[in-house]
C-alpha cells in the first residue's frame, strides 16, 4: 500500500504543471512577434490609386523594427511597398519612441518630423483584432484603424 501511495504522489508530482511556461509577463512585442495582421479591405495586386489603402501590418520584437507597415505596390504610384519602424530616429526624419509595452497594449510617440506635433499611437488587440488609436498633441482629432489577425507569413522578408 506504502509503495502505491508513493507511486501516486511520485505520478502526480510528474504531471504537475510547470508555471515557468506562463506567458502573462510577455510584452505586447514577445505575445506577437512576427504576427501578420491584415485591414479588411486588403488588395493583393491593386490596380489604382483607391486601392493604397490596402495594408498590412506586422508586429516585429527585434532591434531593427518593431512594426512594418506593408502595402502592395501600384504600378502607376512608386511607393516603397514595405516600411518598418524603429525606435529612435527613422528614414522618413520621424523619431518614434515606444511608450508602453506591456502585455495588454503598446504605445509609441512620433515627433512628426518638421510638422512641430506629437502623435500617440495606442496599439491593442482584442478578439483577433488590432487597434491603432491615433491621437495628436496639437488637435482634438483622432484616427481609429483596425486589422484582423492572419496566419500569413511576412510579405516583406
Amino acid at each position: 500500500m506504502k509503495k502505491l501511495l508513493f507511486l501516486s504522489a511520485l505520478l502526480i508530482f510528474a504531471c504537475s504543471s510547470d508555471d515557468s511556461s506562463d506567458s502573462s509577463n510577455q510584452t505586447f512585442l514577445e505575445r506577437f512577434d512576427g504576427v501578420v495582421w491584415e485591414n479588411p479591405y486588403f488588395v493583393s495586386d491593386p490596380q489604382s490609386e483607391e486601392d493604397l489603402y490596402s495594408s498590412q501590418y506586422i508586429i516585429l520584437n527585434n532591434s531593427s523594427n518593431f512594426l512594418t507597415y506593408y502595402r502592395p505596390n501600384v504600378s502607376m504610384v512608386n511607393l516603397n511597398t514595405c516600411y518598418g519602424i524603429s525606435e529612435g530616429l527613422n528614414s522618413n526624419g520621424e523619431t518614434y519612441t515606444i511608450t508602453n509595452n506591456d502585455y495588454d497594449s503598446l504605445q509609441f510617440t512620433s515627433d512628426n518630423g518638421e510638422e512641430n506635433t506629437l502623435s500617440i499611437v495606442d496599439i491593442t488587440v482584442s478578439n483577433n483584432r488590432i487597434y491603432f488609436d491615433v491621437s495628436y498633441t496639437n488637435s482634438t482629432n483622432t484616427y481609429q484603424e483596425f486589422a484582423n489577425r492572419t496566419t500569413l507569413t511576412d510579405p516583406c522578408e
